[in-house]
């Protein structure tokens, strides 16, 4: 534990965490594709188990997706909403990574 202590960059620590979730045109090229890779995986993951638990085709249209639902069901309302706002940040993602 000492050793892993010795190596330990209090200074890095404070530089990586300030780049958390921010300031991501100072990333180099490399580091932006491998970051917007990951966001675009993440994205994917939660279109995937939201479209699940709503019973929908995420890969469909918007169309497709059954929005002919009671009015007082906000919490679907609300989940489908989210799914299109995913899949459009899904979208933006891709033509981002598409265009590095």
């Amino acid at each position: 534990m000492a050793r892993a202590a010795k190596r330990f960059s209090y200074n890095r620590l404070l530089a990586m965490s300030s780049m958390k979730g921010s300031d991501v045109e100072r990333l180099s090229p490399a580091q932006r594709r491998i970051y917007l890779e990951r966001q675009l995986r993440i994205v994917g993951l939660h279109i995937h188990v939201l479209g699940y638990e709503l019973g929908v085709d995420p890969e469909l249209e918007p169309n497709g997706w059954g929005w002919a639902v009671d009015s007082d069901d906000k919490e679907r309302w609300s989940a489908l909403l989210q799914l299109e706002y995913l899949v459009a940040a899904r979208e933006a993602l891709q033509e981002t990574l598409d265009a590095l």
